[in-house]
C-alpha cells in the first residue's frame, strides 16, 4: 500500500515535496501534534496530484452519473484504485487527530477538491471520485483502529 501511494505521489513536481515538508514542520512547531502536522503536509501533496499539477482546460467538465467507473471498469480500474489509495493516509492521520470525525474530514476534502477542479477547469468533477476517496478515508480509519487495537494488546502483555 505504501509503495503504491509513493508511486502515485512520484508524479508530482519536486518543489511540492519541499513545500509539504516545510508546511508539516511549521505546523508541528505551532501545534506540537504530529498527526495534524503530517496531515497538513500530506494535504499539499494531495492538492498537487489532484489540482495544482494539472493543466487548465477551456471549460468546466463534470460527470454526474453515479458508479460510471464500474460500467467502464477495465478503463477506470487504475483510477478508482488510485483515488482510494490516495485517501488512506487521510483516514489514518485525520482519524488519529479527530477520531471518527476524520471520515467527515475526508468527505469534505474530497468534495472541496472536486469543486476546485470544476471551478478552476483542472480535472473532471466526478461523484464517483468523492465515493472512492471516502472509501479510502474509511479504509485508512479502519487501519488506524486495527493498529490501535494491536498496540493495546501488546501493551497489556508486557
Amino acid at each position: 500500500m505504501c509503495i503504491a501511494i509513493v508511486k502515485l505521489l512520484h508524479s508530482i513536481d519536486p518543489p511540492y515535496y519541499g513545500m509539504a515538508a516545510i508546511l508539516a514542520v511549521a505546523s508541528f512547531l505551532v501545534t506540537r501534534k504530529w498527526a495534524p502536522s503530517l496531515l497538513t503536509g500530506y494535504l499539499l501533496l494531495v492538492l498537487a496530484v489532484t489540482v495544482l499539477d494539472r493543466r487548465t482546460g477551456t471549460n468546466a467538465r463534470f460527470q454526474l452519473h453515479l458508479f460510471r467507473s464500474y460500467n467502464a471498469w477495465k478503463a477506470q480500474k487504475a483510477q478508482v484504485l488510485r483515488n482510494i489509495l490516495l485517501f488512506i493516509p487521510v483516514g489514518i492521520l485525520a482519524g488519529k487527530w479527530v477520531g471518527k470525525r476524520g471520515i467527515w474530514f475526508g468527505i469534505g476534502l474530497s468534495s472541496a477538491i472536486e469543486i476546485v477542479q470544476l471551478i478552476s477547469h483542472r480535472g473532471l468533477f466526478e461523484l464517483d471520485d468523492i465515493i472512492h476517496n471516502t472509501l479510502g478515508t474509511i479504509l485508512g480509519y479502519l487501519i488506524l483502529l486495527v493498529l490501535h487495537r494491536l498496540t493495546e494488546q501488546f501493551k497489556y502483555k508486557e
